[in-house]
């Protein structure tokens, strides 16, 4: 089947200047942290060092506390941390090894088949809380429960329509699932590919027909009045983020990315059980990211959005959804067969079995 979505090429002076780059270090913070390692009297000069990068949503929440609190150089390593708006730029940015471990969106699959990224962990349900949105009055939006209770539209209304969303993502996964169940392909609609920042702004000028977004833009969406099409859990997804290695760099830092996954996963244990902590820290996160979140908003992404626990990590298989995602596109025609060979044999269960004593 020959792909019909196309991903523009970035130079890499494009992905540097679209990539905010911060550095933080710790300045404190509320609430029970998990306890430093054998190298809790080091300082940061003294411990090796990990590149992470990360996208200014929820799931680096628990690498910005481990930051601020300066769990990390206490368990031994360094978190030096690099911010990218999207997944395609994180991708890119393993082109050319820029980064050792990265916390990845559903575009993971693009950069293991690519650029042969390592899976070592599942992070949060990223399909939580997600949507597509149409405009009222729209003519797919006048046709409510179409497809189903919740779902509007049929296949009459989708095709042809005009999607603004960034392409290889969860959000084009929504919309890909959206049109399975109204029976079209990928090809019979139109996708935009622009940041979510932008095909929010776009849609909001009345440009397309369609968007898809991630809490907290979903709770934008709801202000602004648009309205969900077609909810991720309603179409079933259920997709965990995955943390990735760079597989030139993994043997390296192996001791590194085993001491951060640790630390993760108590950190995700600490939230897990205090989900007020987790909110307070969200908005503390969109604020050094330039961005607003209110309490009530926070309250509702963590609830949708969980973090793996350390219990669930022992059981789960690692980047299963992933797998299961990228044969989904596959499927519809936007990852060809060869690249999806190349998926599941970077799906590294070792770190996890190290992290546990597995």
């Amino acid at each position: 089947m020959k792909r019909r979505i196309y991903l523009r090429k970035t130079a890499l002076f494009v992905l540097v200047f679209g990539l905010l780059i911060s550095f933080i270090s710790g300045c404190g913070g509320s609430g029970a942290a998990p306890s430093g390692g054998a190298a809790a009297s080091q300082n940061a000069a003294e411990v090796p060092s990990l590149r992470i990068a990360v996208q200014p949503y929820l799931l680096a929440v628990p690498t910005y506390y481990i930051m601020e609190e300066g769990l990390d150089v206490k368990n031994g390593f360094k978190l030096e941390r690099s911010v990218y708006v999207n997944g395609t730029l994180i991708n890119e940015a393993l082109g050319a090894s820029l980064w050792d471990v990265a916390t990845g969106g559903t575009s993971a699959v693009y950069g293991i088949a690519n650029f042969g990224a390592q899976v070592v962990a599942n992070i949060d349900l990223c399909s939580g809380g997600t949507g597509a949105y149409v405009r009222p009055g729209s003519r797919i939006a006048n046709i409510k429960d179409g497809l189903g209770t919740g779902l509007y539209g049929n296949a009459a209304v989708l095709k042809g329509a005009k999607c603004l969303l960034p392409v290889g993502t969860l959000n084009q996964l929504n919309v890909l699932k959206w049109l399975e169940k109204a029976g079209l392909q990928p090809d019979d609609v139109e996708f935009v590919h622009m940041d979510n920042a932008s095909a929010f702004q776009a849609f909001k000028a009345g440009e397309g027909d369609i968007t898809a977004f991630s809490p907290p833009l979903t709770f934008n969406a709801e202000e602004e009045g648009w309205i969900n099409g077609a909810g991720g859990e309603l179409l079933g997804m259920n997709i965990w983020d995955p943390l990735l290695a760079n597989p030139r760099t993994i043997d390296e830092k192996y001791d590194q990315i085993v001491a951060y996954v640790k630390l993760m996963y108590e950190v995700f244990d600490m939230f897990a059980a205090n989900q007020e902590l987790l909110a307070e820290w969200s908005i503390k996160w969109q604020a050094a990211n330039g961005a607003q979140l209110t309490i009530e908003n926070a309250r509702r992404e963590v609830a949708s959005r969980p973090f793996m626990t350390s219990g669930q990590a022992r059981q789960a298989p690692v980047g299963d959804t992933i797998y299961e995602m990228a044969v989904f596109f596959n499927q519809t025609g936007s990852l060809e067969k060869d690249e999806l060979a190349k998926v599941q044999p970077n799906l590294r269960k070792d770190v996890i079995q190290k992290v546990f004593g597995l």
